[in-house]
């Protein structure tokens, strides 16, 4: 279940796929530092929380921006900053600025 990308990177994948044990083992895997970068699904914006998380990437833009801030409140947590980098297109534009009106 860990996989290699380029350059040798090391990663894991956490999607809906996964049995509830294999999930466990993953996120545990991350959450002790022995695999630094988590590849997800939405399975992965709600209900996580892992201190040191200093980056979300977002490889598509959500369509919601409740979904948005979900996806987004992985980092930054507890007083701690965090960035967020987001990759978009033109037909996501009426909802970044939606998002940054809201900031």
């Amino acid at each position: 279940m860990v996989c290699f990308w380029l350059l040798g990177i090391e990663c894991i994948f956490l999607n809906g796929n996964l049995s509830n044990n294999d999930r466990i083992d993953l996120l545990n895997e991350f959450y002790e530092r022995k695999v630094r970068i988590l590849v997800s699904t939405d399975l992965g914006s709600r209900g996580l929380d892992f201190p040191f998380l200093n980056y979300v990437i977002n490889f598509d833009f959500p369509l919601k921006t409740s979904d948005y801030l979900h996806r987004a409140g992985r980092t930054g947590r507890n007083g701690k900053s965090g960035t967020v980098i987001n990759f978009y297109s033109e037909k996501d534009e009426s909802l970044i600025k939606k998002i940054q009106e809201s900031i």
